[in-house]
């Protein structure tokens, strides 16, 4: 008992009282684990007090279960900090990987994103427009550190890549249990990887460039899209499609947040996405300038999306709506045309697709058709 004392106090002491799970340490040793069942255990034992090493015990290493019940080894292989190793109860290294994940009221003040899964945090990493990138936490056991599982071989591979661009760029790493991971997500699906790091915003843009002679572009321009998963999805089609910008209204719309990030697997990561607080005021301004604005909209105006006349040298602006009202009246009002797609499903109850299926739709025949593909005869989509 004398001895767990002494250990108790230079452990205490080592830790500079501020550590609580040092503190819990030491109340372990001296009055021994808490009735029922507990949750730190540790089978070292200490066999004497050494004054040549400046009063540390010496410590026999056996198998070590830390505060979540989870295996420990020398070399921190497992539930430690991978910082570089070290002896978990002599204190070589920090017990930051067993910290609590920040509540959301210190995200909040911190002024902090989690971006989750793996190829929105290595397009985080690639683009490197976050700052600043904090930490990456990745999930105890993920199979590219330890391992090596063969059915999953390509995500390791893509999650070996992650840890090292993270490395590269002097950004931290935690290990965390997956329940830790759970907590900073939401329970969102984060496959073993969350970075945090500053927020994404949206770029002002006060008027459409110039359309040039001889070249055709395309821009999204997205009306009240208020559902992360829809802004998320219509932003990776339009970087796969090439799309030349997208703005959105500032005004009830999704902001650029984790969840669009990993709808957009990552393309959001890349994209300048502008924002306007006057959208039907700078659609009207694109017109005067030769801009073609095309709305998507069930009206009565509106042509089948196969009756769409577009010439090489056309510039477009395709405006999508909100998922429920669709454009508003003032937005509908400046497009130059209306346009529908056209179904053939032959149920009155469902007239219209999801705002983004529709917007990878019409970005790929509008594509299409710039590039010289089947402009005279017009075929059903």
């Amino acid at each position: 008992m004398v001895e767990n004392a002494k250990f108790a106090l230079h452990f205490t002491m080592s830790w500079r009282v501020s550590c609580p799970d040092a503190q819990r340490c030491a109340r372990f040793l001296l009055r021994g684990p808490p009735s029922g069942k507990s949750r730190l255990r540790t089978t070292g034992r200490v066999d004497g007090w050494d004054a040549g090493d400046r009063g540390r015990p010496r410590v026999k290493y056996g198998s070590q279960t830390g505060i979540n019940g989870e295996g420990h080894n020398r070399e921190g292989r497992r539930g430690g900090s991978r910082r570089g190793g070290g002896d978990w109860l002599t204190g070589s290294h920090s017990l930051s990987s067993r910290r609590k994940p920040p509540s959301e009221e210190e995200e909040c003040a911190a002024d902090v994103d989690h971006i989750y899964g793996v190829m929105p945090v290595l397009a985080a990493l690639r683009a490197r427009r976050r700052a600043p990138m904090r930490v990456l936490y990745v999930q105890d056991g993920l199979d590219a550190v330890g391992s090596g599982n063969k059915k999953r071989g390509g995500e390791s591979l893509v999650v070996r890549d992650v840890l090292d661009r993270a490395r590269d760029a002097g950004v931290p790493l935690e290990w965390l249990p997956k329940g830790n991971l759970n907590e900073l997500t939401g329970k969102r699906p984060h496959q073993g990887l969350v970075l945090a790091a500053g927020p994404l915003s949206f770029s002002p843009l006060d008027a459409f460039p110039v359309p040039g002679r001889g070249k055709s572009l395309l821009w999204l321009a997205l009306d009240e899209v208020q559902d992360p998963q829809n802004l998320g999805a219509i932003l990776r089609s339009a970087k796969f499609m090439g799309v030349s910008g997208v703005l959105v209204s500032s005004k009830n719309c999704a902001p650029l947040s984790p969840a669009v990030s990993k709808a957009s697997a990552g393309a959001m990561e890349s994209m300048i996405v502008y924002s306007t607080s006057n959208l039907p005021g700078i659609l009207e301004r694109a017109t005067s300038i030769g801009w073609r604005v095309v709305g998507t909209a069930l009206d009565r105006r509106a042509i089948g999306l196969n009756e769409l006349k577009v010439c090489q040298q056309d510039s477009l602006i395709v405006v999508m709506g909100n998922e429920g009202a669709g454009l508003r009246t003032n937005v509908k009002s400046v497009c130059t045309e209306l346009v529908e797609i056209e179904g053939g499903g032959g149920d009155p109850g469902l007239d219209s697709l999801n705002v983004s299926v529709a917007a990878a739709v019409v970005i790929h025949e509008v594509k299409r058709r710039q590039n010289g593909s089947d402009n005279d005869g017009m075929t059903q989509i």
